[in-house]
């Protein structure tokens, strides 16, 4: 990817239409003034225009140059990707008889319209429904909540004040919601609090601050005490000059402009959260999860090809992919027996030793009689004896 970054460098810094621009501009101010002088002095138009004709040509040879050097960048930058990211023709992998989206279209266009409303794109978001709904009007998975939009207006505009440090409207709407939100155990009240506290201690002072803080914090006393402790007597070692190891040095750069991102980040999971929706587009998370595992699955389908051979498992992928850390959304087990990851059909099954193994895994394990009794198993890695009727299943 080095290669590639370089090559984008070199593209900002060529292919700059800045000097193509302001090339434009002067060829329009010549124009501009030549018809001002032939409407003063008609007798002068043939010198006017030998004069412009001059000037002009000058101009266009730069703006061609100035052209050049733009396209030289954007080819330069092509041919890096396509030796990055070789193509591959997709009808050459896939098996044409079956198409995975076709019965699903609903779906996923009501996810492109669900995306394109949490981007806060309403006015196209709308646009494409209608044109989808002419279409077919009687799919109801094409339809998206009449409310949405006001919903997510109002995220976005409470998102705004706190990318400018007004934290006010964010308090508001969480105390209105504490209930949701404590069933959630949200601490997304007491960050807004404890942010806003911090902000006050920085703009205005410690004491205008101890008085918001008199105000607020008693009604997070039973949870967040030892936070609070921290949060009150942080400030003042901040602005002591004679102290060199300050503790607590996390709320030094409480205020930031990368806290407020994170804090928006944050109030926007919780805001989703209460809507019913997940933290993050579906949308995005299935293209990029998908833009990940392409090239390895182009792969394994090409030496597939080659050696005749065919997957023939159902939801279940030939290969591992490894995701980044935020897209794990939920533990997994993998049977230490069989080294193969737990499912629905097979769960996770949890001996009295504590050990877990694959529901099928167990199955192998365990002896049956001639009458068809279970008899004791030990467990494969501990001495320990159990039947499996001892067994108990794992929901994660």
């Amino acid at each position: 990817m080095e290669a590639l970054q370089k090559e984008l460098s070199k593209l900002e810094s060529k292919a700059n239409l800045s000097k193509p621009s302001s090339r434009i501009d002067d060829i329009i101010k010549l124009l501009e003034d030549a018809k001002a002088s032939i409407q003063a002095n008609p007798s002068s138009t043939k010198l006017q225009l030998a004069k412009l004709q001059q000037a002009a040509t000058k101009e266009v040879d730069k703006l061609n140059h100035d052209v050049k050097e733009v396209y030289k960048g954007i080819n330069s930058y092509s041919k890096a990707l396509d030796k990055k990211f070789k193509s591959t023709s997709l009808e050459d992998i896939a098996d044409l008889d079956y198409d995975a989206i076709g019965p699903l279209t609903g779906l996923v266009n009501r996810a492109v319209a669900m995306h394109l409303a949490r981007e806060g794109k309403f006015n196209v978001a709308e646009i494409f429904m209608k044109e989808v709904q002419q279409r077919n009007t009687n799919d109801e998975t094409n339809q998206i909540p009449t409310n949405l939009r006001a919903q997510f207006e109002t995220m976005y505009e409470i998102v705004a004040c706190i990318a400018d440090g007004d934290l006010e409207k964010a308090i508001q709407w969480a105390r209105q919601n504490e209930q949701r939100l404590n069933e959630r155990r949200s601490r997304l009240e007491w960050e807004l609090v404890k942010t806003k506290f911090l902000s006050i201690a920085e703009t205005e002072g410690h004491a205008q601050a101890m008085l918001y803080g008199r105000e607020q914090f008693s009604r997070f006393l039973d949870l967040y005490k030892f936070e609070i402790q921290q949060v009150v007597t942080g400030p003042m070692f901040v602005r002591s000059e004679t102290i060199t190891a300050r503790p607590y040095p996390h709320l030094q750069t409480i205020t930031s402009a990368e806290q407020r991102e994170q804090l928006s980040a944050f109030f926007c999971r919780e805001y989703c959260s209460l809507m019913g929706l997940s933290a993050s587009s579906p949308l995005y998370l299935a293209a990029t999860a998908g833009a990940i595992a392409l090239p390895k699955l182009v792969k394994v389908s090409s030496i597939m090809k080659d050696k005749k051979t065919a997957w023939t498992s159902h939801n279940e992928l030939p290969v591992e992919i490894p995701l980044p850390p935020s897209f794990t959304f939920h533990s997994i087990v993998v049977c230490p027996v069989s080294k193969e990851q737990t499912t629905e059909q097979n769960p996770p099954m949890m001996l009295p030793c504590g050990h877990v193994i694959a529901k099928e895994s167990l199955e192998r394990l365990t002896n049956r009689g001639v009458n068809g009794s279970t008899v004791t198993m030990k467990c494969p890695y501990c001495p320990k004896e159990c039947k499996k009727s001892d067994a108990e299943r794992i929901y994660l």
